[in-house]
């Protein structure tokens, strides 16, 4: 039918769903955060603090973090991670600085003595654990603890107790002054670690109890070596407390 002149065409009506604008409106503002927040550069570390001064190997490793995504890290994880792979670190805390800065807390093991098992020599810290390849092992460095069962050791585990640490320590800084000045050459572990024998450069074998007192044990081994040094050939075994046994 055609259109007669001077009809009006009905107006067209469009009906706004507020619910729907306002869900599209939520969708891309969350996208927008979410691109802000884990695609763009404002969250990605730029800048890492230390509170210490940790050793190269840690400090490399740490720096690998530069450029990820400081949201995204898992920092406990990265903790345990970074400890198993680098026994060296004893504490560690990972702090968040928002938006690109990370606060590093790093304890290292301290080197306390060198444990040797056959070819190989490790440092060992004050609780006991070896934590890292002492490369050579050169006598003219540390005196090495020579474990003559040679029992493999793995990085990260405790080898000895922190007591034993804490005697051989002892023994090595007090023993020379107590035995007129002569060297201690070598100390040897067995299959247990209740004893060691520290070899002099007299060629003198001295036998201590790790599990009795250090003290008594290097003033027996002193009134020996005032007393009764020429009767000395072999060892001297001070391993019963109050008595010391000579040949």
């Amino acid at each position: 039918m055609e259109k007669r002149r001077g009809e009006k065409r009905p107006n067209s009506r469009y009906e706004i769903d507020y619910v729907r604008l306002k869900w599209v409106v939520v969708f891309f503002s969350f996208a927008v955060l979410l691109w802000w927040f884990f695609v763009s550069q404002v969250f990605v570390v730029k800048e890492i603090v230390y509170e210490s001064e940790p050793s190269e190997p840690v400090v490399e490793k740490i720096e690998a973090l530069k450029g990820k995504n400081i949201l995204l890290l898992k920092t406990e994880e990265l903790v345990a991670s970074m400890q198993k792979e680098l026994p060296i670190i004893k504490r560690m805390a990972i702090y968040r600085g928002l938006p690109d800065t990370l606060r590093i807390r790093v304890e290292e093991r301290d080197r306390a003595i060198v444990w040797q098992s056959k070819e190989n020599y490790y440092f060992i810290d004050t609780s006991g654990v070896a934590y890292e390849h002492a490369e050579g092992g050169k006598k003219e460095s540390y005196l090495p603890i020579i474990d003559d069962s040679g029992i493999a050791v793995e990085l990260g585990n405790r080898i000895v107790s922190s007591d034993f640490v804490a005697t051989v320590q002892k023994i090595i800084d007090e023993l020379p002054a107590k035995i007129n000045n002569e060297s201690i050459e070598e100390i040897h572990v067995g299959e247990s670690t209740f004893s060691i024998a520290v070899l002099t450069s007299d060629n003198v074998m001295i036998k201590f109890d790790i599990t009795q007192a250090v003290d008594t044990q290097i003033e027996a081994v002193r009134y020996i070596y005032s007393e009764k040094r020429g009767d000395v050939k072999q060892y001297i075994d001070v391993r019963v407390l109050g008595k010391a046994y000579i040949k």
